[in-house]
Formats: C-alpha cells, structure tokens, sequence
C-alpha cells in the first residue's frame, strides 16, 4: 500500500506539493544531509541524515524513507532532542533526479527533499544549511555532525590606545551550532598565551585583558578559536594591538644605602620612556615638573632637603593618552639626633651629690626615621648605668639616671650614644663637678594656720642663703601650679590676693644657690564675706506666743545663729542650735519660752555669725501672749444623732479668736475676731447623712490655742 501510494503521486505535480510540506515541515525530524554518490563504490555507501528539531527525544521506531523509483528504507531507533541520526550501509540511490521522502510509522509524510543530483563521485553531499530548517547546499560532507560552519568575524580590540597597565577589552561575533568555547589567543613574545571568552549578548563574545599580565610592551598578534560541542574547532585571521610602555624608574643607588630602606645620603632619579612626547613628575602631589634630565631633592617642597617620608609621582604623556599616574613612597634621613637639654649642664657645678642626670634625644625633624630605643645608652664616669628611657612624641626619646648612692665630690663625666633607625649615629660627652653645700632653713612669718576676714594675705618668708627661686603652689585652686614669688633673694614680704574664699593648702618651696630645696606646707581658710539676714518673723507690732521665730540668711562659712530679747532694758540671748546650715538663702526655725514676759511688749533680733564677723537684723516689737483661750462647744453635742442635715452650731470663746472646724484634714473657717458663733444668732451648717468626726479650734493672734473634738451622726 506505501508503494502504491508513491506511485500514484508521481510526477512534478507530487515534486511540488512534497517541497511545499518540506518548507513548513519545522520543529520535526527532518532529512538533514544524503550521500547519493560516494568516492569509490555506491552500493553500501551510501547514507541519509536526519535531524530532530523538537526540543525532546523522537522514537523513530516504524519510520521509513521511500526514494524516486519507491524503494522503502526502514528505520530503527530514537533520535535524540536537536540531534542526528544516521541511516548508513545502504544502496540503490540514484546519482541523477533522486527525489528521497520522509514517513512516519503511522504513514505520514514528514519531509521531502526534492530533486537531487550528484554526479562527481566524491565527499560532498546534499545538506541543509542551517540544520533542519535551512534549503539544501551541495558541500564536502559532515556526516553526523552539524552542517552549517562556525562563522568567527568582526573581531575589534578596545581602547585603540593602551598603556602596559590599562585593560584591553577583546571582542568577536561568533555564529555556529551548539559552540561551546571561545578562545583568544595572544602571542606574548613568541608564545600563545589563551584567554577563554565570555558570552556577552547572543553571538558575542568578550574578554577583558590586564595587559599587565603580558610581559612587556609593544605590538602582539591575535586571533579567536572557537569550539563546538562535536569537538571542532574553528580559527580566524590574525589581528593586532600595540601597547605603550609604563614610565619605569630608576635610581642611584638603587637600593637605600640606609637601615630600614632608608636613603642616608641623596640618591639619584631618572625616569625612562621611549615612547613619551613628554615626562613629568611631582613630590607629595604638590608642584608638577617637567622631566628632562635626571633630578634629585632639589624640588621638594620649599626645598627642604632634610628627609623624611615622600611619595613621588611620575608619569609620561603619549601621542593618544595621558599614564596613569605611578608612586613610590621613598624614605630619607639625612640628620643624625641632635642630644641636648643636658642636664647637668656642661661644666656645670652643683650640690647635689644624687643629681638627676638627664639629655632630650631629638630627631630634629619630624619625618626622620626616629630614635632606636635599644641603641641608647649613657655612661657615668666610664661605666654604663642602667637609664631610664622615655619615647617622647613619635621619634624622640629622653634617657634620665638617678644614682642610687651618692655621687663623689668633685669632677664626673657623663657619655650618651644614640642611633636612629636608618643608622646614622650620635654621641655627646660632657662634664659637671658636685660641691658641698652650705645648709640652710626658711621661716615662714605669714600666712599662718589661722582664719583671714580677706583675700589679700600677707607672704612673709626669710632665707638663711641667698635664694635663686622662692615660689608656691595653691593646691586649692582647680589647676594648680607653682608661682614664682621671688629670684636672687633672702626675704619676702608682700601681699599675695586669693581669688576665693575657702580652705587654701598651700606648700612654699625655696631653693637656693646650690639647687638644695626647702618646702613648708600651710593650710589656712579665707572668709572675706560678712553674713547677710534677708528677712526676719514675726513681723513689727505682731502678737507671738514664741512659736515659729523665722531667719532667712546667707553665709558660706556659719559659726552660730542667736536671738536677742529686750524686755525694759534687760537683753536675753539665746542660741539657735538646730541652726547650723551654711551657705546662701538658709532658714532657720527656732521656738522660745516666752511666759515671762506674758502680756508685755517686747523688742527682738537674730545675730548671725562667721568665725570673723556678724551680721544683726533689724529689732522689731512685738506682743507677747502666751495665754490659751478657752472654747466652749455647746452644740453640736458629742455623741447625739441629728435627725436633720442641719446641725446647730453654739461656740463661745473667753477672748477674741478665730474659729473653725476640721474635717478629714478639711478646714472650714467659722468667724474671726470674734468671741461666739451661734450663740445670739442660730447658726447651722449642713453636713451629709452618716457619721462625723470633726475638730473645733479657736485661735487668738498670738497662736495660741483650744481644741475640742466632737463626733456626731446625721440621719
């Protein structure tokens, strides 16, 4: 029946409608290459490939191929997803008008060739170009791998100009079935070094190239090699870049003739570029330099040639680029440390037989390479002692010997060595002689260890030897520091002012022409401010029973408070003693048993005191009544139940008072200056339903008083 179905299709009019269903004959297995005519024999050589365009694997089990006279090839097997498959080993096709098409197992027609020829016995063969969708091409065979060549083209390299330290960025368009690697390939002074490409979009491939990675500067060669997943491999033309070189430096000596990599002597610089138009330079990115002949510290910043650590930088300007800039930090040291501030000084004589030997070790200036800790040393009359070492600052040191037993009277040397760190050496010797003093003492007159009323005290000091500095510290004051009294003198008498009140502690030092030392230490107060009463109670004319007499009064340094009484020209004191607060706006309380002078008239005052001085307020005459009233509480009656909200009120007082009640703390006042409330005229209050507990007082002026509590309950 497949034959007989052929058949009847014959013709050009069959040819036509299979090209057509070939053209849309996508996304399917398809034939993709045919072997009509093979070199040497046909029969058995012949083969067809097919190629499988879905995206999944096709059982191709019950397919066959039908050629033009309708001979029927079966095929077995799966063809793999975008893949081939190769029916090989067969016969019987025709050189000439061969017309081969494609079934499937359940008979329909998948693709169709059209009308081939080949007539020159060789290795080329009909295939689609590109696989499984493309027209077929007559070309050299590629039998079970892809048809279509790797196109490698428009290969370019940017920047077009380059200096040995930029990146070259390497660029192609490469086209083919499934590629799996692009290589760039550079010929590095004679050797091909590759650089696997990277995929940037599509077709494109990249490489970014650190031309530091070559080996030198100049022109290179380069090509690109592609490689597909059937392991061929494709190579283009050669193309090329040119890279200038870096401005290399050089310098004499060319390495530090120092410790440490520091330069102890100045060195020479050249700078080296043959490609350059020009070649600059500049020292820690200051003034910039035009370089034309080798150079060396005389353009450091305001021609400073004393060393230290600097950075130069260099670079050099082409016909299509600016370098990038190159830095090299440098170090130089061209001072050796300078030992001073001796002490003892040299041919100095002293009396101090366990002086305090001492010398600043500097490095002069502050960017040299710095003291050497280990290298310092210091001899006493020829014999190393054990100094103490002090880093000062970041370079500096100082190098300080206390003996530890007395030093000899007479002549002593003493020799300090030091190095920095570039090595450069210093040494210094020198020599004082010790003398035995003649002893002395200091008397301190004035201040002394008592209380000043003000802040200019007296300094009275005299000095059995002619003093060379007579000074004092305060250690009171909130940073203290010794100030100088007197120089080249034996006696001191004037007035020094304390800028405040308070203790002052206080050491006097003197020291005398033989540099002996005398201290004495004297603590003493100043109080230079009188007491201040700001306001006194009770008031002028007022009535008091001696309860609640009132001071308000300021004094930083309070000795005592006392009240004065006059009664007819007899003047009692009395002392505040729970009043011993000091400093500003105080107050003081204070009770007085005043029942002897009941009913008169007296006068009163407070004193307030310092250690130095007091203050009295102003007398005010007052009258004293130490008498209670009596109260009489008629109604409301303790312990009655009142069947109305509005209880009766009926109070009656032996003098003139103020009169109220309290409840819960709540104070209700009734009447004042008066002697009864409810008595000639019925007085009631309203009070709520339940029971109450209330306190009635009468109060005279003086604040004496009577109370009385009454509980009651209202229905």
């Amino acid at each position: 029946m497949k034959k007989m179905l052929v058949m009847i299709f014959a013709g050009a009019a069959l040819i036509l409608l299979l090209n057509f269903i070939s053209a849309i004959a996508v996304n399917n297995v398809v034939i993709n290459e045919i072997e009509l005519n093979p070199n040497g024999t046909d029969s058995g050589n012949e083969w067809i490939e097919l190629y499988n365009n879905e995206a999944i694997p096709v059982n191709l089990a019950g397919w066959y191929i039908i050629n033009k006279d309708g001979e029927n090839y079966t095929i077995n097997g799966t063809i793999n997803a975008e893949s081939f498959y190769v029916l090989e080993n067969m016969s019987g096709l025709d050189n000439t008008a061969q017309n081969i098409s494609l079934f499937d197992n359940h008979g329909s027609l998948k693709d169709n060739t059209g009308i081939l020829d080949d007539t020159f016995n060789s290795d080329e063969t009909w295939q689609r170009i590109p696989d499984g969708t493309g027209s077929f091409v007559f070309r050299e065979e590629t039998k079970g791998i892809p048809n279509q060549p790797t196109i490698i083209q428009d290969k370019t390299s940017s920047p077009s100009c380059l200096v040995h330290e930029d990146i070259v960025k390497l660029n192609v368009s490469v086209s083919g079935f499934c590629i799996e690697k692009i290589v760039f390939s550079i010929n590095d002074n004679g050797e091909w070094k590759n650089f696997t490409g990277i995929n940037d979009i599509g077709e494109h491939y990249i490489y970014n190239l650190n031309t530091e990675n070559l080996s030198s500067a100049g022109e290179f060669d380069w090509t690109v090699y592609s490689k597909d997943c059937f392991n061929r491999t494709e190579q283009d033309g050669i193309e090329e870049f040119y890279i200038f070189p870096t401005t290399e430096l050089s310098i004499n000596p060319s390495l530090p003739n120092g410790l440490n990599n520091w330069y102890v002597s100045e060195p020479e610089f050249t700078l080296t570029n043959s490609n350059a138009t020009k070649k600059f330079y500049q020292w820690d990115s200051l003034t910039t330099y035009n370089y034309s002949a080798p150079f060396d510290l005389g353009d450091l910043p305001n021609g400073n040639k004393t060393g230290g650590i600097l950075e130069l930088n260099y670079w050099s300007n082409f016909s299509c680029k600016v370098e990038n800039m190159q830095s090299k930090i440098l170090k130089f040291d061209f001072t050796k440390p300078l030992i001073k501030d001796l002490q003892p000084e040299n041919n100095e004589i002293i009396y101090n037989q366990k002086p305090i030997i001492y010398a600043y070790l500097d490095e002069v200036y502050q960017s040299n390479s710095g003291i050497g800790n280990e290298t310092i040393r210091m001899f006493i009359d020829d014999n190393e002692v054990n100094a103490t070492k002090t880093k000062s600052g970041i370079l500096d040191y100082s190098v300080e010997y206390i003996p530890t037993s007395n030093l000899s009277f007479g002549n002593h040397s003493v020799k300090v060595n030091v190095s920095d760190n570039s090595g450069r050496y210093s040494q210094l010797s020198w020599k004082f002689e010790i003398k035995n003093p003649v002893s002395f003492n200091i008397s301190v007159f004035s201040p002394t260890e008592i209380i000043y009323g003000e802040k200019g005290i007296v300094f009275n000091i005299s000095s059995t030897n002619e003093l060379n500095l007579l000074e004092y510290i305060d250690y009171s004051d909130s940073r203290p520091g010794w100030k100088k009294l007197c120089v080249y003198c034996s006696n001191y008498n004037k007035k020094k002012t304390f800028a405040k009140d308070g203790i002052h502690n206080i050491t006097i030092k003197a020291i005398d022409l033989y540099k002996q030392t005398k201290e004495e230490n004297i603590l003493f107060s100043i109080d230079s401010k009188k007491p201040k009463i700001a306001k006194t109670l009770p008031g002028k004319n007022k009535e008091t029973n001696g309860e609640n007499f009132y001071v308000k009064y300021s004094e930083d340094n309070l000795k005592e408070i006392a009240v004065y009484l006059n009664s007819s020209g007899n003047i009692t004191r009395i002392n505040a003693t729970g009043c011993n607060q000091s400093g500003k706006n105080k107050e003081c309380y204070i009770d007085l048993d005043l029942s002897m002078y009941n009913g008169k008239n007296i006068e009163y005052w407070f004193v307030v005191s310092d250690y130095i001085r007091e203050a009295s307020s102003k007398s005010f005459r007052v009258f004293v009544d130490t008498t209670a009233p009596v109260l009489i509480v008629n109604n409301p009656k303790n312990n009655t139940i009142y069947l109305s909200d509005k209880v009766k009120f009926n109070l009656t007082s032996s003098e003139s008072v103020t009169l109220g009640y309290f409840e819960n703390s709540a104070y209700r006042k009734l009447c004042t200056n008066c002697d009864s409330y409810g008595k000639s005229l019925l007085k009631t209050i309203k009070f709520s339903e339940g029971g109450h507990n209330i306190l009635i007082r009468a109060e005279d002026d003086a604040g004496n008083k009577d109370e009385e509590t009454v509980g009651f309950i209202v229905e």
